[in-house]
């Protein structure tokens, strides 16, 4: 296993089953263990609330910045 591997998991990267191959033969266990599958639809939709999200953060910390400045 690469040191990369850990990376590829926790960002979402993608995998060939290669790699999940050496992950299972190496935790000894079945990718069902390891890993979800998520429709596209609910996945499109999470990464959209959670972009929705991080701009309202954004956009509350510029504001706090802006008080602060004053």
């Amino acid at each position: 296993m690469s040191v990369n591997m850990p990376a590829k998991f926790s960002k979402n990267k993608p995998m060939n089953t290669d790699i999940i191959n050496k992950v299972c033969e190496y935790l000894c266990v079945q990718p069902s263990e390891i890993m979800e599958w998520i429709p596209d639809a609910e996945y499109n939709k999470t990464n959209a609330e959670i972009a929705s999200i991080d701009q309202q953060i954004a956009e509350l910390e510029a504001k706090k910045k802006q008080l602060q400045g004053k």
